[in-house]
């Protein structure tokens, strides 16, 4: 099912779904000193869950303050949640959700 959502999806959300992923990669190649990263996408008719973590210095609070300029801009685009945190290991963990109907509304506006 998860698929079948990401694939409903409108080619300007999966564009900045996939823009907000790399602009944390790029977060954590320069910034975190991370040796690993993990990444989980999820979906399902209620919710659009990205969570990307790495073992890198991690932050000093935690929530919506701790998030990146870049990426509160990037998830504020796509209608979305966003939060980062420090993880078991010491790094953090950015987690953006987002509801699928919602973002296919606010897209379909603009393509």
């Amino acid at each position: 099912e998860g698929w079948r959502i990401l694939q409903r999806l409108p080619p300007g959300a999966r564009a900045d779904l996939f823009l907000f992923f790399k602009e944390c990669l790029v977060n954590i190649s320069r910034h975190s000193g991370a040796t690993r990263f993990h990444t989980r996408l999820t979906a399902d008719k209620h919710e659009v869950r990205l969570v990307i973590g790495d073992n890198g210095r991690g932050v000093g609070e935690s929530g919506e303050d701790a998030v990146p300029p870049s990426l509160k801009r990037r998830a504020h685009l796509l209608g979305a949640q966003v939060t980062a945190g420090n993880s078991a290991d010491g790094g953090v963990i950015i987690t953006l959700s987002l509801k699928p109907k919602k973002l296919m509304k606010t897209h379909n506006r603009h393509e």
